[in-house]
């Protein structure tokens, strides 16, 4: 029996999250993605109802947990600086005066 819907092609699984073929296997074993169908040596399409069947029956997201803190607000300094940015000061055995070139243009540590 011919299909009723649209034949998918690997490219357009693209849209439900599936970008290369371990993604696609992964999804086929673990999350009951549809296997298709071969429609050549080595070409699969599924029908776009199957796929939309899937994608319709994958458990939607709740509240996001609760032991997640919010982002720490960002505050400024007296001299406009952002405050949760460090100050990089040279450390006590090196000063920046006194750093070494390197060939490739880095300084020696």
């Amino acid at each position: 029996m011919l299909p009723s819907s649209p034949l998918l092609r690997f490219k357009d699984l693209k849209r439900v999250g599936i970008n290369n073929w371990p993604t696609l296997k992964r999804r086929v074993e673990k999350d009951g993605f549809p296997p298709g169908r071969y429609i050549g040596d080595n070409t699969r399409a599924w029908t776009e109802e199957e796929v939309t069947a899937w994608w319709d029956n994958l458990p939607s997201a709740g509240p996001p947990p609760e032991n997640v803190k919010p982002a720490a607000p960002v505050t400024s300094r007296d001299d406009g600086r952002d405050s949760n940015i460090p100050s990089v000061t040279p450390s006590n055995s090196q000063s920046v005066e006194s750093a070494q070139a390197l060939p490739n243009g880095r300084g020696r540590r």
